[in-house]
């Protein structure tokens, strides 16, 4: 069970991704995971420890803890990269995030941006996507709001 708190700008994401289990758990003022949203998006529950975020009609960003405590390394998620026809437009890493948006061609010719992402909060790695569905402008937000989730 995922439960969603609304703070302001942020969602604070409790339940499976957090460790509570219980409706009747109460979440301490630093449980769960704080997400920053962009105006006017909405997260929700997409699965178990799976959040989809984004504006009302679609979603944009998908959040999935991860098991493991580690973010990837550059080099390994570069390996995965290089094997796929993909333009990596930003790379950031830093000792708790690693983050991509890159663009990929797409059936109907043409090309599609998307971000990937791995977020390290608490003892938890949580991983950052895109959906098909997101804008070029969603791409970037979905990305800014994976860069500075807590």
């Amino acid at each position: 069970m995922i439960r969603l708190l609304r703070l302001g700008a942020c969602a604070c994401v409790v339940g499976a991704l957090s460790g509570c289990h219980d409706e009747s758990d109460k979440p301490s003022p630093s449980a769960g995971l704080k997400v920053a949203l962009p105006k006017g998006w909405v997260a929700k529950e997409a699965g178990q420890n799976m959040l989809l975020a984004g504006p009302p009609d679609h979603g944009v960003l998908r959040l999935e803890k991860q098991s493991g405590g580690a973010v990837p390394t550059v080099a390994a998620v570069d390996a995965i990269f290089s094997e796929q026809k993909v333009i990596i437009t930003k790379k950031e890493s830093s000792s708790d995030f690693l983050g991509y948006q890159y663009s990929m061609p797409v059936a109907e010719g043409g090309t599609q941006t998307a971000m990937l992402g791995f977020r390290h909060v608490g003892s938890s790695v949580f991983r950052c996507a895109s959906t098909p569905a997101a804008t070029t402008v969603e791409v970037d937000q979905a990305f800014e709001a994976c860069r500075t989730m807590e």
